[in-house]
């Protein structure tokens, strides 16, 4: 509240409507947060940055391919394109607008609306295990901080004097806290840290034993991690060796867990960071 308190004087002194208009731009969990804030207190709200280059918005506008040439020209820190390259850029630039070739950012509407009322998490892709599940690290469930995940770094709170943080700090994929990055193999969540936590519901077709498996790569040694399911640690601490580089990849067995049919909640907990994470592979016992 003591973010908006001189709003709301003004409103009581003044007996004025207040209308949030310019909301910035910032992480999934502050958008969370802010919009809870000014509906707790009777005021309006619109966000302005429906459609914009990067992850934090609804639609996201893909970058041409050399508009970074442009921007550096404009801005006096590079040579001049030629007139050819400027219009392929512009024209390029021209089709990424149209809503048709924008990427829609789901997690973005899930926080401005559902999570602003709702504390429970719900799958951000439908993991379905039969015999076997492959899992994409970055595919972690849509939710609240702490609920569907929980980052150390998990939005820009640039005003709040003493903290310094950025979010998602390879500003990729998702809009949540969680850092995510992209190499030649994909999308993948790197500067882990301590304690952080990513959860992930799976659909399991028939209950019994399965073995877990992650794919992960380190360029130095002391990384841990466990695994635990529906609130409970099934695998302990695991060690994470060095695999020769942050995206040289490497699948090392968990371990082994009873799954029961149905509805099941899997987090990757990290005991000890400075490691990345790709992927995670289930696969039914015989």
């Amino acid at each position: 509240m003591g973010a908006i308190k001189n709003f709301l004087e003004l409103r009581e002194k003044y007996n004025a409507p207040l209308w949030l208009g310019e909301s910035g731009e910032n992480s999934n969990a502050w958008f969370t947060e802010a919009i809870q804030l000014v509906e707790d207190h009777g005021i309006g709200w619109a966000w302005w940055q429906e459609k914009k280059m990067g992850i934090n918005n609804p639609l996201e506008i893909k970058r041409p391919e050399g508009y970074d040439m442009l921007l550096d020209y404009w801005a006096g820190k590079g040579e001049k394109p030629s007139a050819a390259e400027a219009w392929k850029i512009l024209q390029e630039l021209l089709e990424n607008i149209k809503i048709e070739n924008n990427v829609f950012h789901k997690d973005v509407i899930d926080a401005m609306f559902r999570q602003v009322r709702s504390g429970e998490a719900i799958p951000f892709k439908k993991h379905v295990l039969d015999k076997e599940l492959i899992i994409q690290a970055v595919d972690f469930d849509l939710g609240r901080q702490r609920v569907a995940y929980y980052d150390k770094d998990s939005a820009w709170y640039q005003y709040t004097p003493g903290v310094d943080t950025r979010g998602n700090r390879g500003r990729m994929y998702r809009n949540d806290g969680v850092d995510i990055s992209k190499g030649d193999e994909g999308y993948f969540i790197n500067y882990t840290e301590d304690d952080e936590w990513m959860q992930y519901t799976i659909d399991v077709k028939e209950a019994g034993n399965y073995s877990i498996s992650v794919m992960v790569a380190s360029d130095s040694t002391g990384g841990k991690l466990s695994v635990l399911t529906n609130g409970i640690q099934i695998i302990s601490p695991i060690s994470i060796e060095n695999t020769g580089g942050e995206q040289k990849w490497k699948n090392i067995k968990a371990g082994n867990v009873a799954f029961k049919k149905g509805l099941n909640r899997i987090r990757i907990y990290i005991e000890k960071g400075g490691f990345n994470l790709k992927e995670m592979t289930i696969v039914k016992k015989d």
